[in-house]
């Protein structure tokens, strides 16, 4: 993998005639965004004008960058000279810019990563609320230094579930502030939580999704953890059964990556998954401009049926290439949606992907319903880099979901959140996953190298109308101090132009 942290790997030998294209469009952008100030009133509009024009040219130089077509350090050089220009030209404030590569160094290193499903119920307190919180904890992921629990929440009480529940009273992360933790070997933790995101849930009632991290990570040798809850008995959580996941990994031809970043995208645009700037037909022809793609290019004649079954016109030369036949697992995906109802229920998958190129993921779980399935992604190590925008839109990976029926799903994703080396999103299937699959195999793919996971399909029960669970009442006590606050100063990484993510809502 290109990055701040690695060797730039040797460049096609396209590579010249791309990076020249690169900054030709940079030439242009800021061409554009002069004369546009030129009868625009406020600074405001001239801002908003220089933003699209470094939005356009950081997705170029990301896609060239993600297939190798570009070294890292001209996609920065080139993007931070345009930032530099509009600066100087008083049409960006210099505020506006983030052009700097994230450090090299402890942020690279390999990481050990463990992962245990969970799938433990709970009852605790919110802090100065008389509502009672329903907690049920997910997957344990753990890296050597830090371990993350996920959660989902609602209140208990009925008026509490439906859409006035966000406005009742705090978020659940108010019950797990001051959360503590002890192991069966005398550790003890402390507990910070994070709401996710809000969100409703099958049925109309309104929920949260979340974590807490425990500093520091348990020892591999423990056992069991409780989590002490605020009012009521500890949450006892296993650690002793990490899953073993069938995984596979593979070397790929770099020579086939803009195909297959060409072809990731026109699957997501066939299934009718959201579209994010700049559309894949607009790339395209800046790729085959660029002279990274030919005519003749596989994956150009793939987006060109694409672009007939959804009505968009191929323009300029691209309008020249003969639509070709779709691969069958393609046709079969469209014949799915829209008419196959999905399965019901959570998988808990704590399911460890191997390395690839520097990013290191967790499948934590699978929810899914009729009408819609999403997997939750966590990558305690994430090579983020601006330019390439946040990581559910990050063009150097592509993911790729089939079950054992044979059948595949297309991903998209349009929201998440990063900080240091961290990231966390949902990828959405299209369609929803059939119940009648048993087995899902999920596969990140990167320039050179991709890894899969396979990851049974034991689908539980997410009625939170439910009882606890008998050992809660048994479990007794504990008087617990609490000493450390939330923190929720999570860093939203992204390109310039893209969409924050709005808490509350829904998936």
């Amino acid at each position: 993998m290109n990055g701040p942290a690695t060797p730039e790997q040797a460049s096609p030998s396209y590579a010249p005639r791309a990076e020249n294209y690169l900054r030709l469009r940079a030439d242009e952008e800021l061409g554009e965004a002069t004369s546009h100030a030129q009868v625009q009133a406020t600074a405001e509009d001239r801002a908003t004008t220089a933003k699209g024009c470094m939005a356009r040219v950081a997705g170029l130089a990301g896609a060239l960058a993600a297939v190798g077509a570009a070294p890292e350090s001209v996609a920065v050089s080139v993007l931070g000279e345009l930032g530099a220009a509009l600066v100087q030209r008083g049409l960006l404030p210099a505020s506006e810019l983030d052009t700097e590569p994230v450090a090299p160094g402890a942020l690279f290193e390999p990481v050990s990563v463990r992962a245990v499903p969970v799938g433990v119920t709970a009852v605790c307190a919110v802090d100065g609320f008389g509502f009672p919180v329903r907690v049920r904890f997910g997957a344990l992921v753990a890296d050597g230094r830090l371990a993350r629990i996920t959660w989902r929440a609602a209140y208990t009480d009925p008026a509490l579930t439906g859409s006035e529940a966000r406005f009742q009273g705090p978020e659940p992360w108010s019950a797990l502030r001051s959360l503590t933790a002890a192991d069966d070997v005398g550790g003890e933790y402390h507990g910070m939580g994070y709401a996710y995101r809000g969100r409703f849930r099958e049925g109309g009632q309104f929920g949260w999704d979340g974590w807490t991290r425990l500093d520091p990570a348990p020892p591999a040798e423990a056992r069991w953890l409780d989590l002490s809850l605020v009012g009521n008995p500890p949450a006892r959580i296993p650690l002793e059964h990490p899953r073993e996941h069938a995984v596979t990994v593979a070397a790929l031809d770099p020579a086939g990556a803009a195909d297959r970043y060409l072809d990731a995208r026109s699957l997501a645009l066939f299934a009718g998954a959201p579209e994010r700037p700049p559309g894949i037909v607009a790339m395209a022809g800046e790729l085959l401009a660029a002279g990274v793609l030919q005519l003749g290019s596989p994956s150009l004649a793939r987006l060109a049926a694409v672009a007939g079954r959804q009505g968009l016109a191929m323009p300029g030369p691209l309008a020249t290439v003969l639509p070709s036949r779709l691969p069958a697992d393609w046709a079969g995906l469209l014949d799915r949606i829209g008419t196959e109802k999905g399965a019901s229920g959570l998988v808990f998958a704590a399911a460890v992907l191997p390395e690839v190129e520097g990013a290191r993921c967790v499948i934590t779980e699978l929810a899914s319903r009729p009408d819609i399935s999403t997997l939750q992604v966590y990558a305690p190590a994430w090579p983020h880099s601006w330019y390439h925008g946040m990581p559910q839109n990050d063009d150097r990976y592509h993911w790729d979901v089939r079950d054992d029926l044979g059948r595949r799903y297309a991903t998209s994703a349009y929201r998440g959140l990063g900080q240091a080396r961290e990231a966390e999103f949902p990828l959405r299937l299209h369609p929803p996953v059939s119940p009648l699959a048993r087995e899902l195999e999920i596969t990140l793919s990167g320039r050179t190298s991709q890894a899969s996971v396979r990851v049974p399909l034991d689908w539980q029960n997410d009625d939170w109308e439910s009882e606890l669970p008998d050992w809660q009442v048994e479990t007794p006590s504990h008087t617990v101090s609490h000493d450390k606050a939330i923190g929720r100063g999570q860093q939203r990484i992204g390109r310039t132009g893209d969409t924050p993510e709005t808490a509350g809502s829904g998936s």
